[in-house]
């Protein structure tokens, strides 16, 4: 969302700052595809939460899942992917130049795009 308005509004976007974004799709629509190929009906997990949480009562079970499931995973979701929302956010290919450093690559951005490919080898390998 920070990218298309940034893209939307003409403002300048640097290399890595797109390389961060592409790697975050590209790691999203692995997931999203291993996850929808896995799951043909309700994850066996959650159908054991429930039933544990239910036990409580309908209103610690909503409590309860709201605490467990929706924030918990809102909050690691903001906590892995914060990275790429401060670069993106505050990344541009001005900045960059304005403070006299070149608007490439840097090589702890290759470093990060070269551990990003061996996770998702890895992590594709052991999908099947």
């Amino acid at each position: 969302m920070i990218l298309g308005s940034k893209w939307s509004l003409g403002r300048p976007i640097d290399t890595r700052t797109l390389v961060m974004n592409a790697c975050l799709l590209i790691w999203a629509v692995r997931l999203a595809g291993h996850i929808t190929c896995r799951h043909t009906g309700e994850d066996y997990r959650y159908i054991s939460m429930r039933k544990r949480m239910s036990a409580n009562g309908p209103c610690m079970y909503y409590l309860l899942s709201f605490v467990l499931i929706f924030m918990l995973q809102a909050g690691l979701s903001v906590g892995v992917n914060y990275t790429c929302l401060f670069t993106t956010a505050f990344s541009t290919a001005k900045a960059v130049t304005t403070l006299g450093a070149s608007s490439g690559m840097k090589w702890t951005d290759w470093t990060g795009t070269s551990l990003f490919a061996i996770g998702f080898l890895i992590e594709t390998l052991s999908d099947h």
